[in-house]
């Protein structure tokens, strides 16, 4: 098989999750690009905290309405409102889930596919700096040297909460609302862990069960359903 004929079995390849102009893995790349803002950060701050955060910014962070309800959940909601209407309601958010979906198949039905996976990493780094705005605020501090552990942190539930909503790894399919209801059982899950006084360790475990457990039951659904139509 030649250059020629791998280049196109990629680009029809539904699930070829490239970056659009250097053709590197998604997630190569992100994972690459984390490391370099992360070392660039401590050289540039020398992992010193800045807690000379404005008052009213902090007390945004700790304050409760009628003595129970965050305004960084107000925050999150209206984020997810945002793009339930994105997914729902906008040809661009359609044109994203079909771009996802099979890119082949969307750049022959005339959508700038490589424009589209742009759109995608600027929504999701977008949505990243509203999490990092909102940990800050949560802490009253800006700290840098945090960034590295607590990353570590959440990458893990960052994968589980759209899995176990219903959004696909492949591409194609999102739920909001389903990673809505996925972070809160993540975060029921990993608050019960700690009652119970099992260590970091096992709850990493935990966490990682699940997700390959989310992951093996969405491909067996998926197999069986192919089984079903091939016999039909």
């Amino acid at each position: 098989m030649d250059y020629g004929s791998r280049q196109i079995r990629s680009q029809t390849n539904p699930s070829n999750p490239n970056s659009a102009k250097t053709r590197l893995h998604s997630f190569v790349v992100t994972l690459a690009t984390m490391s370099i803002y992360f070392g660039v950060m401590i050289l540039l701050s020398g992992a010193h905290g800045f807690n000379a955060l404005p008052r009213g910014m902090t007390a945004f962070g700790r304050i409760r309405l009628y003595g129970v309800v965050s305004p960084l959940l107000l925050v999150m909601l209206l984020v997810a409102v945002l793009l339930i209407y994105l997914y729902r309601y906008t040809a661009l958010g359609r044109e994203m889930l079909a771009a996802g979906a099979n890119p082949f198949a969307a750049k022959l039905s005339g959508l700038p596919v490589e424009r589209l996976f742009v759109w995608c990493h600027t929504l999701c780094g977008a949505i990243g700096a509203v999490a990092g705005v909102m940990a800050s605020l949560r802490n009253g501090a800006i700290v840098p040297s945090m960034a590295g552990p607590l990353g570590a942190d959440w990458l893990l539930p960052a994968f589980l909460a759209p899995v176990l909503g219903g959004t696909l790894l492949t591409g194609g399919a999102v739920s909001v609302f389903g990673t809505v209801l996925g972070c809160v059982f993540v975060e029921i899950i990993t608050s019960g862990l700690y009652m119970l006084q099992i260590g970091e360790f096992w709850i990493q475990t935990a966490l990682g069960l699940v997700l390959l457990g989310a992951i093996l039951l969405e491909r067996g659904r998926a197999a069986l359903t192919l089984r079903r139509g091939a016999r039909a």
